[in-house]
């Protein structure tokens, strides 16, 4: 065919030779669609951006944006891979991740298994509840009000205006450190410690890191009950990843008219520090140990550190992993359309296991890069996991919750014995020398089962944050939204097309399922 066109001269022999050199590929549709979910949101964005004074561009546009092509079949791979392998079973349905650089930069996004069985983009437009990824947003707010990761809390009944969240099978965990209790997503903790420094307070951490939908003030909040978004978490988590400072996720760089005229070009900001130093360096520490020592230890890296939270909601509704290595935050979701309970399935299972196949392959080949955190404290002999209790859960199987409190299993211990207990002993061992503890702790005696002691939620207490910090909910600097990248060409709509829906509404709009999960 080739040899007939350059005879016919429909293209010169170069052309021709070119052209067998680099044959056509046949690509999976479903993968090239799978970049769809990214394009339609960085689509969105660009028009944003080169509008002026609310009026769309009528002409076409290019736009460079920040989609990693590699990152983003593979994130697609991982999901659809491990929810083909387990997700029947699991009765789990569909997903979400979000790959995002430090910065903000968005290098992938995918909203579900299959864009051509359903657009909706659950990355960006659906809202659920987050479970314990939402606790480091208590500690965070108790680490600004002088409470230290190794400061020691005795886990025990709770009452809570006759609220009483619970623990994983009812499992006990004495005295403990801080660091311990969100590294094994003790409910009832951390539970107590969003009443020890008010619930606004939480609330105002929470919103400055990135945290953009409305969240409840209640008790329950402090264990993950109030809605949000897998950007949201990736953004939120992208401020402990970055040192502190807060973080606007982009997917556009630079946006050009068909004649070339640069429409909008990021510019690089100027940095907003929303955490101290100091107190990021201590919640980054804690949530390391998640990986390494807690409920997060399927996600591990070899060769690279890696910190993060796993969250799961009562009767396995939402299963999530967020974490971050030196180069990626990233966000795992799993869940179903219609929000039909899971099987079993936690954070530190499905989720996790998506989040490490990606993170290896984003990782491959680059230089391993240590965490900035606080260093491990000197080790001390105080026991203080209960070790009659097994396996070390963030759960809630079979204990009673108020509709939507977390409830989170570390399931990687699970089958450690025939009895069902785990070596707590050896987990403790790794705890003393990460985080240490007052030598005057370890005389005091493990406290004997007590009876739950009525307590009353305290006024929430107005902690401000620093001056120099911004207010919660700030939009990003001027020219916050340049790396040169492949263009899209976004045509415009004719005149009369009306606007379209709006995708930030779960309950509106063509895109939003009204089915079961798509299985």
């Amino acid at each position: 065919v080739l040899d007939a066109m350059v005879e016919t001269g429909a293209i010169t022999q170069a052309q021709a030779d070119d052209a067998k050199a680099h044959p056509a590929v046949i690509s999976d549709p479903a993968i090239v669609d799978s970049r769809n979910f990214f394009l339609d949101t960085a689509a969105d964005q660009a028009l944003q951006l080169a509008s002026v004074n609310g009026q769309q561009p009528a002409s076409d546009l290019i736009v460079h944006t920040t989609l990693d092509p590699k990152l983003q079949d593979a994130a697609r791979h991982a999901l659809v891979r491990v929810l083909n392998a387990k997700g029947a079973k699991a009765h789990a349905g569909q997903g979400a991740v979000v790959m995002m650089k430090p910065d903000g930069e968005v290098v992938a996004l995918v909203g579900g298994r299959d864009y051509d069985a359903s657009s909706f983009n659950r990355a960006t437009q659906a809202r659920r509840q987050p479970g314990s990824s939402f606790k480091p947003f208590v500690y965070l707010a108790a680490l600004e009000n002088g409470i230290s990761p190794w400061d020691v809390r005795t886990d025990g009944p709770v009452d809570i205006n006759g609220w009483s969240p619970t623990n994983y099978g009812h499992r006990q965990y004495g005295t403990i450190t801080l660091a311990e209790a969100l590294a094994h997503s003790v409910n009832t903790i951390t539970a107590g410690l969003g009443q020890e420094v008010g619930i606004s307070t939480v609330i105002e951490a929470a919103k400055r890191c990135g945290i953009t939908s409305p969240l409840e003030q209640n008790a329950a909040l402090a264990l993950g009950t109030s809605d949000v978004t897998p950007i949201e978490m990736t953004a939120a988590y992208g401020a402990f990843a970055s040192g502190g400072y807060r973080v606007y996720p982009y997917y556009v760089t630079e946006v050009d008219d068909p004649s070339g005229h640069i429409l909008y070009k990021r510019q690089t900001p100027q940095p907003q520090r929303v955490i101290a130093s100091h107190v990021d360096k201590d919640l980054v520490a804690m949530l390391y140990g998640v990986v390494t020592g807690g409920t997060g230890r399927a996600a591990l890296i070899p060769g690279h550190e890696a910190a993060g939270k796993t969250g799961t909601t009562q009767d396995y509704h939402d299963a999530w992993f967020v974490g971050f290595t030196a180069d990626y935050v990233t966000t795992v979701w799993i869940g179903n359309d219609d929000s039909s309970p899971m099987k079993n399935v936690t954070g530190g299972t499905i989720p996790a296991t998506i989040w490490h196949d990606v993170m290896v392959y984003a990782e491959k080949g680059l230089p391993s890069k240590p965490l900035d955190r606080s260093p491990p404290q000197p080790a001390t002999e105080i026991t203080s996991l209960d070790q009659t209790m097994g396996i070390d859960t963030e759960s809630g199987d079979g204990v009673t919750l108020p509709s939507g409190v977390s409830e989170d299993e570390d399931q990687s211990d699970q089958g450690s014995s025939e009895d069902g207990n785990s070596s707590n002993a050896n987990r403790s061992g790794f705890f003393d020398w990460l985080f240490g503890r007052d030598r005057q702790q370890q005389q005091q005696q493990q406290q004997p089962q007590r009876a739950p002691q009525s307590q009353a939620v305290p006024p929430p207490r107005a902690f401000p944050p620093p001056a120099a910090y911004p207010p919660p909910n700030q939009p990003p600097p001027s020219g916050y939204y340049a790396q040169p990248r492949p263009p899209m060409v976004i045509h415009a709509p004719p005149p009369d097309q009306p606007p379209p829906a709006d995708y930030n509404d779960d309950e509106q709009g063509p895109h939003h399922p009204d089915g079961g999960p798509d299985n």
